[in-house]
């Protein structure tokens, strides 16, 4: 490992969102996110394995915020969440009414179902390597 990869702590994915309050709640219930104690105009969360994400609402009007987003309705976020049970949460997804697509995959890369929260941001489960691929970790 190089010394340049060594300062890397984390990793959070930021998510715009219409509504920070409303989207919160729907990554609390159905994905099983905490809230960390809030910072003004966003929402940070995590999992108990420690994965992040930071929900925003997009600013439109000032270029050199931080929050800046030129097109809101043309910016979504892709995030690839690893799950320990991906048969488990589909389930749960569909019970809860979320348009999720059939689990996919196979032996080896692993299993995939993709979905969309609220704000219509695509969310993909995946099951993780299995222990037939060359690159297996749990």
């Amino acid at each position: 490992m190089t010394n340049k990869l060594a300062v890397v702590k984390d990793f959070t994915l930021e998510i715009p969102v219409q509504d920070i309050e409303q989207s919160v709640e729907w990554y609390i219930r159905h994905l099983g996110f905490e809230l960390i104690p809030p910072a003004k105009g966003i929402a940070e969360l995590r999992t108990a394995s420690g994965f992040r994400i930071c929900l925003f609402r997009p600013d439109q009007t000032d270029e050199t915020s931080y929050w800046y987003v030129k097109d809101v309705n043309n910016y979504r976020v892709r995030a690839c969440i690893r799950v320990s049970d991906i048969e488990l949460l589909h389930t749960s997804l569909v019970e809860s009414g979320i348009q999720v697509s059939d689990i996919e995959g196979g032996p080896g890369c692993g299993w995939t179902c993709q979905f969309h929260d609220l704000n219509g941001n695509m969310l993909i489960a995946w099951s993780g390597y299995t222990k037939e691929h060359d690159w297996y970790y749990e």
